[in-house]
């Protein structure tokens, strides 16, 4: 995901220096931001609606701003952690915020909220790469998700089909766990 192996390295090197508990690491090259911990979906493996102990909310776009600023070497931005980003009312900002720096966005998302305009967007936009999560297929992917495995399947197949007549540089992955 890194552009070169010069970030390939120094995330390598970060990642050995918080194994060892060191307090600095050589160079912050990406980071992961939670727009949301919020979702509309209540997956069987997931705390967010099950049980996650911490307020629920909206990440600041002031302080989101403040994080990207203050880190002139990022190449990556994962713009997720727990939650669905889409929730998040300024998603779109934050993606051509990242994307005006140079820096990479990438988003992982359930695509339960995908409409033909939020395909459009994705498609559209700085974004470099989407993620989207998938548990299984079928009855399996709805009794973990709670959500319609044929309906997902559609929105992935149109971002793929968005994607492809747009000519656009979007990634698209999908992820089980």
């Amino acid at each position: 995901r890194f552009s070169n192996l010069r970030g390939v390295l120094n995330s390598g090197l970060n990642e050995i220096c918080y194994r060892l508990n060191l307090k600095r690491i050589p160079k912050l090259v990406s980071i992961a931001i939670e727009p949301t911990n919020t979702c509309n979906l209540s997956c069987q493996m997931c705390p967010v609606n099950r049980g996650m102990k911490r307020p629920k909310g909206m990440m600041d776009f002031g302080l989101f701003k403040r994080l990207i600023d203050e880190n002139p070497d990022l190449e990556l931005v994962l713009l997720f952690h727990w939650g669905e980003p889409l929730l998040y009312p300024k998603i779109f900002e934050m993606i051509e915020y990242v994307g005006s720096k140079g820096i990479k966005p990438v988003l992982t998302t359930n695509s339960a909220k995908f409409t033909p305009e939020i395909i459009d967007k994705l498609v559209h936009s700085k974004l470099d790469r989407i993620t989207i999560s998938m548990d299984g297929i079928g009855k399996t992917y709805e009794k973990i998700r709670g959500f319609s495995f044929d309906k997902v399947e559609k929105n992935v197949m149109d971002l793929v089909n968005a994607r492809n007549n747009a000519k656009s540089h979007l990634k698209i992955d999908l992820t089980m766990v």
